[in-house]
């Protein structure tokens, strides 16, 4: 009934496991699903995080529209990020992704703010303009805030965080808000 051929070796990015299953004839008559399929609890909310996929024209409206914002708030209030969190308490941060809009809040909190560290579900390098790219579970427990830059993630990223952390998260687009 089942010969998973996907580690026999025979294709590209495939390797070889000896423990293939294999369903045969005899097996095929008394295999039987159950009448209610159930998932685990918690399943689809796991399956949800891992494969949460937002469609890149959503993210870049909302790239777009918090920089709108935030060049609004720049040019006619003198709005200065780093001195709304210095008004709050806030000395030291993390920034969770990196980038464009990363490199921006580096710029704008620089010698005000200290940023500890870049956080990255999968980090491939150790530092972002000279701060420490670190993952989920090595969050400095130094840290005050943690600045989410994927918007559209931050549900998903809260829930992670949330495993590790007893730090605030704050979304990008609700930082203007502060």
């Amino acid at each position: 009934m089942i010969n998973n051929i996907g580690f026999d070796g025979t294709g590209v990015h495939s390797g070889v496991r000896k423990n293939i299953i294999e369903l045969f004839e005899k097996e095929k008559h008394n295999f039987r699903l159950p009448d209610k399929i159930e998932l685990p609890p918690g399943c689809e909310q796991a399956f949800a995080d891992f494969f949460a996929w937002t469609p890149p024209e959503e993210r870049k409206e909302l790239y777009i529209d918090f920089l709108l914002k935030w060049v609004k708030y720049a040019t006619h209030s003198q709005f200065k990020l780093a001195d709304r969190l210095l008004e709050k308490g806030i000395k030291k941060c993390s920034i969770w992704g990196k980038g464009k809009l990363c490199a921006l809040l580096l710029e704008e909190l620089q010698g005000k703010v200290d940023v500890l560290s870049v956080i990255e579900s999968f980090p491939a390098e150790e530092d972002y303009q000279g701060v420490p790219v670190v993952g989920v579970n090595e969050i400095p427990e130094e840290s005050q805030l943690i600045i989410v830059i994927p918007m559209h993630d931050f549900q998903k990223i809260v829930r992670m965080a949330g495993q590790v952390t007893k730090c605030e998260l704050i979304s990008l687009d609700k930082i203007l808000e502060l």
